[in-house]
């Protein structure tokens, strides 16, 4: 992949693709940048549908990510 990590807003939400080859901390970090990027195209109080490709996690890695998009108040 040439970005870690791609958002792609579609009817029903957004679709997030991550590396499967990067290092979950790495990874993370991304996701963290991503989202900062995109702050001022969620408000805070839009309620999206998430749906996760490219990659599979497990529950704690999920949690890592479900928190990081909650810290940037989405």
């Amino acid at each position: 992949m040439n970005q870690p990590v791609l958002l792609k807003g579609n009817s029903l939400g957004l679709t997030m693709v991550l590396d499967p080859g990067m290092k979950f901390d790495q990874l993370i970090k991304a996701i963290e940048d991503k989202f900062v990027q995109a702050k001022d195209f969620f408000n805070g109080q839009t309620q999206i549908a998430l749906k996760i490709e490219g990659r599979k996690l497990d529950a704690k890695e999920l949690q890592n990510v479900l928190q990081i998009i909650a810290e940037k108040q989405l």
